[in-house]
């Protein structure tokens, strides 16, 4: 797994051969409140399975950005985040991508 930021934006990419995963955060501190996800076009040609949705990322998001707060002792907030829709159709991916970018952001903090 491979987590970056510019500016602000954090990226975290999730490999494992033919699958693959990659989600933006652009984070806050404070409550969770309700956030957009922008589902950018698909890569490449084949098309597996039909396209992730919002909706089916944003309760992983929620989960991975809350544990990691709860074991981390802070209080990060999604602003926005942004998928691939042709990326693997596993949401509970997502859950340990924010979770790692969470984790990225709180290296920030110190």
């Amino acid at each position: 797994m491979i987590v970056t930021e510019t500016d602000g934006l954090y990226a975290a990419q999730y490999v494992t051969g033919p699958k693959h995963n990659l989600l933006w955060l652009r984070l806050a501190n404070g409550p969770q409140r309700p956030f957009s996800v922008t589902v950018l076009p698909s890569i490449g040609d084949g098309q597996h399975h039909n396209d992730l949705t919002a909706n089916e990322v944003i309760p992983a998001i929620c989960a991975g950005v809350g544990r990691a707060n709860k074991e981390l002792g802070t209080e990060f907030a999604v602003e926005h985040a942004e998928i691939v829709a042709d990326d693997s159709n596993c949401p509970a991916v997502y859950e340990i991508l924010a979770r790692q970018i969470v984790r990225k952001a709180a290296e920030h903090l110190d």
